[in-house]
């Protein structure tokens, strides 16, 4: 498969607590394996939680220009080499910012904090995972580096391609090592009750078979696919599992995503994913609008 080579615009939203300082480390790192073009990050200062006596232009205007100052000095102090910019905004609700940005310029990577220790409860995280139109990687504070393995969750759906493309882009790390890609595939077969484990076997063995010969047709050129059966487990479950298994440092799936309101609710495997604890990076891959 043909590798996307064009360098990437990134979006990072940061909220001025500590995890912005886990997120410029994590920014250095990945600096070193995708081809960046210009990262802007950006603030807002939700207006609704500022004292009324801090509203008027001249007032707003300050505060950004401080805020400004502050995460352009502490972006320059992470040791960061590519170009930047810095925006702050002061809407009601952080995702119109995040939305009116998007519409001003296309990004390709939207970068945000995902919470595990960390005081905040993470509903513009999720807010944005939905419905933001590029593909959003989620960084938790206990992310692991370097990065030396990405768990591909293919489902031979509109996001393969996607997924396969976003993991192509992951080469070699900061240590010049080959980054280890591991597509999976989570088999889940209704098995009716009291089913023999003969049969049970031979139709898990079959969809199996089934899925290998599909991906090997379609990317023949890929690392062999790796099917796991959900057997009573969920599929999130059996996804996290085997990203934990593999000490994985990423994992790239597909996640539905569109403005409509209905869109807010994603299915249930991304959804199980989105709010699970976890360690690894998460990149959520959008189909294409094409």
């Amino acid at each position: 498969m043909e590798i996307t080579k064009a360098p990437l615009r990134i979006l990072v939203g940061l909220d001025l607590s500590q995890m912005d300082h886990h997120l410029l480390s994590y920014i250095n790192t990945l600096e070193q394996i995708l081809d960046f073009d210009k990262i802007t990050f950006l603030h807002n200062i939700k207006v609704t939680e500022l004292p009324s006596g801090m509203l008027s232009t001249d007032k707003l205007d300050e505060i950004r220009r401080k805020v400004k100052t502050k995460i352009t000095r502490d972006i320059k102090s992470s040791g960061l080499n590519y170009a930047f910019d810095v925006a702050v905004t002061s809407d009601r609700f952080s995702e119109t910012s995040f939305s009116n940005i998007s519409e001003k310029q296309r990004y390709d990577l939207l970068i945000l904090g995902n919470k595990q220790n960390l005081r905040g409860n993470g509903a513009l995280t999720n807010k944005l995972v939905r419905l933001f139109p590029s593909p959003v990687m989620l960084v938790p504070e206990t992310f692991k580096t370097p990065i030396k393995s990405v768990v591909e969750a293919i489902t031979f759906s509109k996001y393969t391609k996607g997924i396969v493309d976003w993991s192509n882009k992951f080469e070699t790390n900061r240590l010049g090592e080959t980054i280890v890609k591991l597509p999976v595939h989570v088999s889940k077969i209704f098995y009716y009750p009291l089913m023999p484990q003969k049969e049970i076997d031979q139709i898990t063995q079959e969809d199996r078979l089934a899925k290998e010969r599909k991906w090997t047709k379609e990317f023949s050129e890929l690392k062999p696919l790796k099917v796991i059966s959900s057997h009573e487990e969920g599929i999130a479950t059996s996804l996290n599992n085997y990203a934990e298994a593999e000490n994985a440092e990423v994992m790239i799936l597909g996640i539905k995503s569109d403005s409509m309101i209905k869109d807010l609710f994603i299915g249930s495997v991304a959804n199980e994913i989105l709010i699970r604890p976890t360690n690894i990076a998460l990149l959520f891959i959008k189909p294409s609008k094409a």
